[in-house]
């Protein structure tokens, strides 16, 4: 290759949903972007890590992430075990989460009988280093980070060498409701973020069937539960259902609340517009457990909450400025309801197993986060085995699961039947992604001439591939050998 040339090979990810991993080679730099894995290959190694050798690693100047899920970084310590030796690039927020989805993807496959291809030490060797937003100079590559809106600290990068610039778009959404997406300057070529290729989603439609749905379970008496990925797209469905069901009390696993409660007080990370609906509720306004099963419940001008009654537990009530708060004393708490106009956080954290019996036992409707979109954890399988019974009740799967996860088999009418599942299972995507008409708005800004798609199968992209042709860009899709050049 020219020493003024840069070329992007796809190592997983491209063609497919998982394993997101990109060799980069700019003169004489060869990094890496992202290193996934894919859940719902486990036990076919060749598609659950990326196409690493000891090759790669060994020439590898460095790691960037663009952000924290195990699609992204669950990766690395094979890395490393394969004789990389360098640093991993993340924003603060990235290295921050990024080890526990590390963990969490090494427990998952012990847990399910599987071997991984490093060691709980190799985990521990993962040397992480921070890059900013804005324009940056790293191990001597020219690197730009901007906002992507897909989770807390998740990042679009673009690259410069020899006078040519490429943009990695990492997994990104133009259509969050909390976190800010900034818009990337002109590239010659993009590696682009496609998972909802083949369809046109519309955010607002999407959040108005969702509380459509909530309303519609609960006037019928039934339940409605919610696995959510905690980083991300729970807290935006979270303060969505806050702001706009009434009369139906909405819970939250202490994990959602608290990285909801984070996420507001990441205030570089909000829209504008968010953090103007926030302004002056400080730290305290967060929503979250604390310690000995603390509640904070923070109401909205005009708002009611009915209260609940749970067993063993008191009601509380505090005035407001237009509304009022009944509030759920859960054990070994109290709640703290806070004055604040702009504040908006007002559901009930259940930070321990007893709180959650208590809450699942209250009589009439509610709504249940719990953080694990692909219900693949102890908390999950409780609200299960819960609700499952009735079918006034409702799962709702709000992204995309494994096919051996839970999450996915509660559509399976053969597993229902064995299972005594009568409650609803129903799909409804909240979009943290691109579809086919975002791809091509960004490009409009971008004006990248060569893309190369990622995050969808193949056969899901060939109808957008088609569209990006047609207005002149050379797209493609799939592991090819230097798969865009420029």
């Amino acid at each position: 290759m020219q020493n003024n040339r840069i070329a992007v090979t796809s190592l997983g990810g491209s063609g497919e949903e998982a394993r997101n991993c990109f060799l980069l080679e700019a003169g004489n730099h060869t990094v890496l972007l992202d290193c996934g894995v894919r859940r719902e290959a486990l036990g076919e190694f060749d598609r659950v890590y990326p196409a690493l050798t000891r090759e790669i690693a060994g020439r590898l100047t460095a790691v960037f992430l663009s952000h924290a899920h195990e699609d992204h970084v669950a990766a690395l310590p094979y890395l490393y075990e394969l004789g990389y030796r360098g640093n991993v690039y993340g924003t603060e927020e990235t290295i921050r989460l990024a080890g526990g989805f590390m963990k969490k993807w090494a427990d998952f496959v012990t847990s399910a009988g599987g071997r991984l291809p490093f060691s709980v030490e190799t985990m521990n060797r993962v040397a992480f280093s921070t890059i900013s937003l804005g324009s940056q100079v790293v191990e001597g590559l020219s690197v730009t980070a901007g906002r992507s809106g897909h989770m807390l600290g998740s990042c679009w990068l673009r690259f410069e060498h020899g006078g040519k610039s490429l943009l990695y778009t990492g997994d990104m959404t133009l259509a969050g409701r909390l976190l800010a997406t900034d818009l990337p300057p002109e590239s010659d070529g993009a590696v682009v973020d496609c998972a909802y290729a083949g369809r046109t989603l519309s955010q607002t439609g999407q959040y108005g069937a969702l509380v459509d749905l909530a309303e519609e379970v609960a006037a019928g008496g039934g339940k409605l539960l919610l696995p959510v990925p905690p980083n991300g797209r729970g807290s935006d469905i979270l303060l969505h259902l806050c702001e706009n069901l009434r009369g139906v009390p909405v819970y939250a696993e202490a994990n959602v609340a608290a990285l909801c409660g984070e996420l507001l007080k990441e205030r570089k990370w909000l829209r504008a517009d968010v953090c103007g609906r926030i302004s002056g509720a400080g730290e305290e306004s967060n929503g979250a457990g604390l310690p000995c099963g603390r509640i904070d419940a923070v109401a909205l001008p005009g708002r009611q909450i009915d209260a609940v009654a749970l067993p063993g537990g008191r009601v509380g009530a505090v005035a407001l400025l237009c509304g009022w708060i009944d509030a759920v004393a859960l054990p070994c708490g109290q709640i703290d309801a806070m004055n604040r106009a702009n504040t908006f956080t007002n559901a009930i954290s259940i930070p321990d197993v007893q709180s959650r019996s208590l809450a699942l036992s209250a009589p009439g409707p509610a709504v249940y986060l719990t953080g694990d979109g692909m219900m693949s954890g102890p908390a999950a399988a409780a609200y299960f085995e819960a609700l499952k019974g009735d079918a006034r009740n409702c799962i709702l799967i709000t992204g995309h699961t494994a096919r051996s996860a839970l999450g996915s088999r509660i559509f399976d009418p053969a597993f229902r039947a064995q299972a005594g599942l009568a409650a609803r299972a129903e799909r409804l995507t909240i979009k943290v992604h691109l579809d086919d008409q975002d791809v091509i708005a960004l490009n409009r800004s971008v004006r990248a001439k060569k893309i190369l798609l990622f995050h969808a199968p193949l056969e899901s992209t060939r109808e957008l591939t088609g569209k990006l042709r047609n207005l002149g860009v050379d797209a493609r899709c799939g592991l090819e050998p230097r798969a865009l050049e420029l």
